[in-house]
C-alpha cells in the first residue's frame, strides 16, 4: 500500500491520542477565543448603539 504501514499493529496508538488531544484543545482554544471575540463585539456595537444589555 505505497510504503505505508497498515492498521494492525504496525500503528501505536499514543501518536493517534496525541493528535486527537492536540486538535481538542486547538479547537478548544480556538472556541474560547472566539467566543471572548464575539462577546466583546456584540458588547460594543450594544454600547455604541446605546442599547442596554439585560444578559
Amino acid at each position: 500500500m505505497h510504503g505505508y504501514p497498515t492498521h494492525t499493529n504496525q500503528v501505536p496508538s499514543a501518536p493517534g491520542f496525541g493528535y486527537y488531544f492536540f486538535v481538542l484543545f486547538f479547537l478548544r482554544r480556538l472556541s474560547a477565543v472566539g467566543v471572548a471575540f464575539l462577546r466583546d463585539t456584540f458588547r460594543f456595537v450594544f454600547f455604541a448603539g446605546g442599547f442596554d444589555v439585560a444578559w
